[in-house]
């Protein structure tokens, strides 16, 4: 069987258990590793659902005279793919939204860019016209990233160098960086290889590190490692760091004026697809870190 049960009386003394471990005497110690009685112990016959140390657990109780059953199932998984369908329903059903409403919106922005393309042509380039450029580009941005949302995708994988591409993103960063005095530090063997979507895994990076640019920072490291049939990267900067890191992959949530919230929901995607996982590690030693993990070619 695979819950947890155990028997005990009144004071958590176990008098049967399922569960071999040496000098542990108390049920609470036992089955979640607590060092104190649970709140709801010996209260009612009753099944239930609690949340401890980040863990979901499905509890049933069976109070015989002074003594009581107790009968435990980890059901995380569970409760996490019920979340992860949930999230995933949310997100299929906002992308469509999104794709419909980006595709009235990119009409009259097309109209916009071609009248002003008249305009320019007649000579009448003056900051105004400069402005509305610069604003239709940016609304452009967010109409590409509300579509990407939408799309369902398929990946053309292929085998390529990890470092070579990150060393291209930040070649066509350079002038920016240079802008901007960002050092960047890349640890990284020449030998580590992915099997993916190279232009995708490409937007993931470009994603991460606009995020760091916007975040003011002053140095940004990409570290990768092999272990195993893992590759590991961590991307960090020295930026203003996140302010709510539990919304970060939640949909049009933004910590930027102008931020679509999108990108690492589109990031979190392309990872995810290459059977990955993206996290917000959080800020260690000064430095706002994400890991990313993609299968070893």
């Amino acid at each position: 069987i695979n819950s947890k049960i155990v028997i005990v009386d009144k004071n958590y003394n176990l008098l049967f258990s399922n569960i071999q471990k040496e000098n542990i005497y108390k049920c609470y110690e036992l089955i979640f590793g607590v060092d104190k009685p649970c709140m709801f112990c010996f209260k009612e016959n009753k099944t239930f659902t609690i949340n401890i140390n980040r863990k979901y657990f499905e509890i049933q109780h069976i109070l015989i005279d002074k003594s009581m059953v107790c009968i435990v199932k980890d059901i995380s998984n569970f409760i996490k793919m019920k979340e992860e369908l949930i999230k995933s329903q949310q997100l299929s059903l906002l992308g469509k939204l999104a794709s419909e409403i980006t595709h009235e919106i990119k009409n009259p922005l097309n109209s916009i860019k071609l009248k002003l393309e008249i305009l320019k042509r007649k000579g009448k380039i003056d900051e105004e016209i400069k402005e509305i450029e610069k604003e239709i580009e940016r609304l452009s941005q967010i109409t590409g990233e509300y579509l990407q949302l939408g799309k369902s995708f398929t990946l053309n994988k292929e085998n390529f160098n990890l470092k070579e591409i990150i060393s291209k993103i930040l070649k066509n960063y350079k002038e920016i960086f240079n802008k901007k005095g960002i050092k960047t530090v890349i640890n990284c063997s020449e030998n580590i290889k992915i099997n993916g979507d190279k232009d995708k895994i490409y937007q993931v990076f470009v994603n991460l590190i606009n995020n760091s640019i916007e975040a003011s920072c002053s140095e940004i490291i990409i570290e990768c490692v092999q272990n195993d049939n893992k590759v590991i990267i961590f991307i960090k900067d020295n930026g203003t760091g996140i302010k709510n890191p539990e919304k970060i992959f939640s949909p049009f949530y933004s910590e930027k004026d102008q931020g679509s919230g999108l990108g690492l929901i589109i990031a979190k995607r392309i990872v995810e697809a290459h059977l990955g996982e993206i996290e917000y590690i959080g800020k260690k030693e000064g430095y706002t870190v994400f890991k990313m993990i993609f299968p070893a070619n």
